[in-house]
């Protein structure tokens, strides 16, 4: 992977209340994110359950999965 390419990391067990703006402050906190985007529903448009989180370098992904991989549990999931 190239220097300064941003990565996508799918992030599960989230839950469906969780608005994007909530969950870019969070993983803020660990990492710097670009952008945070829910998976939802074709027909429906609700949340399934799962988001990605785009971060500019492999650095700043990486601060954000050591933070919260298998550590942080979101509540009413």
């Amino acid at each position: 992977m190239a220097e300064g390419e941003s990565v996508k990391l799918f992030v599960g067990q989230v839950p469906k209340n969780m608005t994007e703006s909530q969950l870019l402050a969070m993983f803020k906190e660990f990492a710097i994110v670009d952008e945070v985007n829910i998976i939802k529903d074709k027909a429906t448009r609700a949340s399934r359950g799962c988001c990605f989180v785009i971060c500019p370098s492999r650095e700043e992904a990486d601060k954000a999965v050591d933070a919260c991989h298998n550590k942080k549990t979101l509540p009413g999931v």
